[in-house]
Protein backbone atom coordinates (compact mmCIF):
# COMPACT_ATOMS: atom_id res chain seq x y z
CA UNK A 1 0.00 0.00 0.00
CA UNK A 2 1.39 3.41 -1.01
CA UNK A 3 1.84 5.71 1.95
CA UNK A 4 0.84 9.37 1.92
CA UNK A 5 4.50 10.28 2.22
CA UNK A 6 5.42 8.27 -0.89
CA UNK A 7 2.51 9.77 -2.81
CA UNK A 8 3.53 13.32 -1.93
CA UNK A 9 7.14 12.59 -2.86
CA UNK A 10 6.13 11.24 -6.27
CA UNK A 11 4.02 14.34 -7.00
CA UNK A 12 6.87 16.59 -5.91
CA UNK A 13 9.32 14.78 -8.19
CA UNK A 14 7.06 15.28 -11.20
CA UNK A 15 7.18 19.04 -10.65
CA UNK A 16 10.94 19.14 -10.44
CA UNK A 17 13.08 20.13 -13.39
CA UNK A 18 15.28 17.15 -14.07
CA UNK A 19 17.80 16.77 -16.83
CA UNK A 20 21.15 15.52 -18.00
CA UNK A 21 23.93 17.86 -19.08
CA UNK A 22 26.85 16.79 -21.21
CA UNK A 23 29.68 19.34 -20.86
CA UNK A 24 32.32 18.97 -23.58
CA UNK A 25 35.46 20.81 -24.61
CA UNK A 26 37.09 23.76 -22.91
CA UNK A 27 39.42 23.63 -19.96
CA UNK A 28 38.83 21.55 -16.85
CA UNK A 29 38.81 24.82 -14.89
CA UNK A 30 35.75 25.95 -16.87
CA UNK A 31 33.90 22.74 -16.03
CA UNK A 32 34.82 23.19 -12.38
CA UNK A 33 33.58 26.80 -12.44
CA UNK A 34 30.27 25.64 -13.89
CA UNK A 35 29.85 22.96 -11.20
CA UNK A 36 30.93 25.39 -8.47
CA UNK A 37 27.99 27.61 -9.46
CA UNK A 38 25.73 24.80 -8.23
CA UNK A 39 27.59 24.57 -4.94
CA UNK A 40 29.60 21.49 -5.93
CA UNK A 41 33.06 21.89 -4.45
CA UNK A 42 34.46 18.35 -4.59
CA UNK A 43 35.03 18.15 -8.35
CA UNK A 44 37.09 15.53 -10.19
CA UNK A 45 37.62 15.70 -13.97
CA UNK A 46 40.57 13.56 -15.11
CA UNK A 47 39.62 13.81 -17.97
CA UNK A 48 36.06 12.56 -17.38
CA UNK A 49 33.80 13.65 -14.53
CA UNK A 50 30.32 12.76 -13.33
CA UNK A 51 28.45 14.81 -10.72
CA UNK A 52 24.94 15.41 -9.43
CA UNK A 53 23.86 19.05 -9.19
CA UNK A 54 20.86 20.06 -7.10
CA UNK A 55 19.44 23.52 -6.53
CA UNK A 56 15.88 24.28 -5.41
CA UNK A 57 13.65 22.26 -7.77
CA UNK A 58 16.47 21.49 -10.22
CA UNK A 59 18.10 18.06 -10.32
CA UNK A 60 20.84 17.55 -12.89
CA UNK A 61 23.27 14.79 -13.70
CA UNK A 62 26.37 16.30 -15.29
CA UNK A 63 28.87 14.40 -17.44
CA UNK A 64 32.09 16.30 -18.24
CA UNK A 65 34.59 15.70 -21.04
CA UNK A 66 37.17 18.49 -20.80
CA UNK A 67 39.73 19.22 -23.50
CA UNK A 68 39.93 18.05 -27.09
CA UNK A 69 37.59 15.53 -28.68
CA UNK A 70 38.98 12.07 -29.37
CA UNK A 71 37.41 9.02 -31.00
CA UNK A 72 37.83 7.06 -27.78
CA UNK A 73 34.91 9.08 -26.38
CA UNK A 74 32.43 8.29 -29.16
CA UNK A 75 30.86 5.03 -27.85
CA UNK A 76 30.10 6.72 -24.54
CA UNK A 77 28.85 9.93 -26.15
CA UNK A 78 26.44 7.93 -28.32
CA UNK A 79 25.02 6.37 -25.18
CA UNK A 80 24.60 9.72 -23.42
CA UNK A 81 23.30 11.92 -26.25
CA UNK A 82 19.68 10.82 -26.13
CA UNK A 83 17.82 13.16 -23.80
CA UNK A 84 20.90 15.22 -22.92
CA UNK A 85 21.55 18.91 -23.34
CA UNK A 86 25.05 19.15 -24.83
CA UNK A 87 26.94 22.23 -23.63
CA UNK A 88 30.01 23.11 -25.68
CA UNK A 89 32.53 24.94 -23.48
CA UNK A 90 34.74 27.63 -25.02
CA UNK A 91 37.38 29.88 -23.42
CA UNK A 92 37.33 33.45 -24.74
CA UNK A 93 40.90 34.05 -23.54
CA UNK A 94 42.10 31.31 -25.90
CA UNK A 95 39.91 32.37 -28.81
CA UNK A 96 40.80 36.07 -28.50
CA UNK A 97 44.51 35.86 -27.79
CA UNK A 98 47.36 37.36 -29.86
CA UNK A 99 47.14 37.80 -33.65
CA UNK A 100 43.54 38.88 -33.30
CA UNK A 101 41.77 38.73 -36.66
CA UNK A 102 38.47 37.33 -37.87
CA UNK A 103 40.39 34.59 -39.68
CA UNK A 104 42.31 33.53 -36.55
CA UNK A 105 39.13 33.51 -34.45
CA UNK A 106 37.31 31.42 -37.06
CA UNK A 107 40.17 28.89 -37.14
CA UNK A 108 40.36 28.64 -33.34
CA UNK A 109 36.61 28.20 -32.97
CA UNK A 110 36.64 25.59 -35.73
CA UNK A 111 39.48 23.61 -34.13
CA UNK A 112 37.90 23.68 -30.66
CA UNK A 113 34.24 23.30 -31.55
CA UNK A 114 33.72 21.51 -34.87
CA UNK A 115 35.00 18.05 -33.75
CA UNK A 116 32.66 18.10 -30.75
CA UNK A 117 29.67 19.27 -32.80
CA UNK A 118 30.27 16.50 -35.34
CA UNK A 119 30.56 13.93 -32.55
CA UNK A 120 27.36 15.15 -30.88
CA UNK A 121 25.32 15.65 -34.05
CA UNK A 122 22.56 13.36 -32.73
CA UNK A 123 21.99 15.47 -29.62
CA UNK A 124 18.42 16.59 -29.09
CA UNK A 125 19.51 19.98 -27.68
CA UNK A 126 22.74 21.93 -27.57
CA UNK A 127 24.27 25.17 -26.33
CA UNK A 128 27.55 27.04 -26.43
CA UNK A 129 28.84 28.40 -23.13
CA UNK A 130 31.67 30.94 -23.39
CA UNK A 131 33.86 31.57 -20.34
CA UNK A 132 36.25 34.41 -19.46
CA UNK A 133 34.84 37.05 -21.83
CA UNK A 134 35.06 39.67 -19.07
CA UNK A 135 38.79 38.92 -18.69
CA UNK A 136 39.59 39.80 -22.31
CA UNK A 137 41.45 43.12 -22.68
CA UNK A 138 38.64 45.47 -23.66
CA UNK A 139 39.87 48.04 -26.18
CA UNK A 140 39.01 49.52 -29.57
CA UNK A 141 40.55 46.58 -31.44
CA UNK A 142 39.25 43.78 -29.25
CA UNK A 143 35.63 44.96 -29.06
CA UNK A 144 35.19 44.41 -32.81
CA UNK A 145 36.63 40.90 -32.44
CA UNK A 146 34.42 40.16 -29.41
CA UNK A 147 31.42 41.20 -31.50
CA UNK A 148 32.62 38.94 -34.34
CA UNK A 149 32.99 36.02 -31.92
CA UNK A 150 29.46 36.56 -30.65
CA UNK A 151 28.10 36.75 -34.20
CA UNK A 152 29.97 33.61 -35.26
CA UNK A 153 28.81 31.53 -32.29
CA UNK A 154 25.22 32.72 -32.58
CA UNK A 155 25.25 31.83 -36.28
CA UNK A 156 26.58 28.33 -35.56
CA UNK A 157 24.01 27.71 -32.84
CA UNK A 158 21.18 29.13 -34.93
CA UNK A 159 22.09 26.53 -37.55
CA UNK A 160 22.10 23.85 -34.83
CA UNK A 161 18.91 25.18 -33.19
CA UNK A 162 20.95 25.73 -30.04
CA UNK A 163 21.52 28.55 -27.55
CA UNK A 164 24.49 30.75 -26.62
CA UNK A 165 25.48 31.84 -23.11
CA UNK A 166 28.41 34.10 -22.27
CA UNK A 167 29.07 32.75 -18.78
CA UNK A 168 29.96 35.23 -16.04
CA UNK A 169 31.57 34.46 -12.70
CA UNK A 170 28.53 36.08 -11.09
CA UNK A 171 26.08 33.77 -12.88
CA UNK A 172 23.86 31.80 -10.52
CA UNK A 173 22.27 28.36 -10.95
CA UNK A 174 19.08 30.20 -11.95
CA UNK A 175 20.94 31.78 -14.88
CA UNK A 176 22.37 28.47 -16.04
CA UNK A 177 19.06 26.63 -15.66
CA UNK A 178 17.66 28.93 -18.35
CA UNK A 179 19.48 26.67 -20.80
CA UNK A 180 17.01 23.92 -19.91
CA UNK A 181 13.85 25.96 -20.24
CA UNK A 182 12.02 26.59 -23.48
CA UNK A 183 10.49 29.79 -22.05
CA UNK A 184 13.83 31.56 -21.56
CA UNK A 185 14.15 35.14 -22.82
CA UNK A 186 16.90 36.66 -24.96
CA UNK A 187 19.39 38.75 -22.95
CA UNK A 188 22.10 40.96 -24.43
CA UNK A 189 23.07 43.53 -21.79
CA UNK A 190 26.78 43.92 -22.49
CA UNK A 191 29.62 42.35 -24.47
CA UNK A 192 30.12 39.76 -21.70
CA UNK A 193 26.48 39.39 -20.63
CA UNK A 194 24.73 37.50 -23.43
CA UNK A 195 22.12 34.75 -23.52
CA UNK A 196 20.40 33.81 -26.78
CA UNK A 197 17.85 30.98 -26.36
CA UNK A 198 17.36 28.40 -29.08
CA UNK A 199 14.91 29.42 -31.79
CA UNK A 200 15.12 33.15 -30.96
CA UNK A 201 17.88 34.29 -33.32
CA UNK A 202 17.94 35.34 -36.97
CA UNK A 203 20.32 36.74 -39.58
CA UNK A 204 18.81 40.17 -39.00
CA UNK A 205 19.38 40.08 -35.24
CA UNK A 206 22.93 38.78 -35.66
CA UNK A 207 23.78 41.57 -38.13
CA UNK A 208 22.67 44.24 -35.64
CA UNK A 209 26.14 43.98 -34.07
CA UNK A 210 27.83 44.54 -37.44
CA UNK A 211 25.83 44.75 -40.64
CA UNK A 212 28.92 43.76 -42.67
CA UNK A 213 28.96 40.28 -41.12
CA UNK A 214 28.32 37.78 -43.94
CA UNK A 215 25.95 35.24 -42.37
CA UNK A 216 25.44 33.12 -45.49
CA UNK A 217 29.10 33.03 -46.52
CA UNK A 218 30.37 32.36 -43.00
CA UNK A 219 27.92 29.50 -42.51
CA UNK A 220 28.96 27.97 -45.84
CA UNK A 221 32.63 28.14 -44.78
CA UNK A 222 31.76 26.56 -41.44
CA UNK A 223 29.87 23.67 -43.03
CA UNK A 224 32.75 22.99 -45.45
CA UNK A 225 35.29 22.45 -42.68
CA UNK A 226 36.67 18.93 -42.45
CA UNK A 227 38.19 17.92 -39.13
CA UNK A 228 40.81 15.32 -38.30
CA UNK A 229 40.22 13.70 -34.92
CA UNK A 230 42.68 11.93 -32.67
CA UNK A 231 42.32 8.48 -31.13
CA UNK A 232 43.11 9.82 -27.67
CA UNK A 233 42.86 13.42 -26.40
CA UNK A 234 45.80 15.73 -26.99
CA UNK A 235 45.55 16.75 -23.34
CA UNK A 236 46.16 13.18 -22.13
CA UNK A 237 49.26 12.61 -20.01
CA UNK A 238 52.10 11.41 -22.30
CA UNK A 239 53.02 7.78 -21.71
CA UNK A 240 53.66 4.58 -23.61
CA UNK A 241 51.04 3.70 -26.22
CA UNK A 242 49.92 0.48 -24.55
CA UNK A 243 49.75 2.12 -21.12
CA UNK A 244 47.69 4.97 -22.57
CA UNK A 245 45.33 2.54 -24.31
CA UNK A 246 44.84 0.59 -21.06
CA UNK A 247 44.28 3.84 -19.18
CA UNK A 248 41.43 4.80 -21.52
CA UNK A 249 39.91 1.34 -21.49
CA UNK A 250 39.71 1.65 -17.70
CA UNK A 251 38.39 5.19 -18.11
CA UNK A 252 35.59 4.02 -20.43
CA UNK A 253 34.57 1.24 -18.07
CA UNK A 254 34.19 3.81 -15.29
CA UNK A 255 31.94 5.93 -17.49
CA UNK A 256 29.69 2.98 -18.36
CA UNK A 257 29.26 2.30 -14.65
CA UNK A 258 28.20 5.91 -14.09
CA UNK A 259 25.50 6.09 -16.76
Amino acid sequence: MTSLKNLLESVSQEEQLQGQLLLVGGEAADHIRFLNAFGIRDVSITPYGFHFAEHADVHLSVHSFAGDYATVYQPVLDKLLSGSLVVYILDALELLKEELTQESIFKRVSASLKPWINACSKASRCSIQVHNVSRVDYNVKSIAMIDYLQQLLRLIMMDQNGSVLFFQDTDTPEDIVQLLKSSAELRIKDYDNVFVPSGSDSYGKIKLLNEDFDCEGTLQNWNRIEVVTKEVPANATPTKTEDLRQKYQDFLRQIHLAV
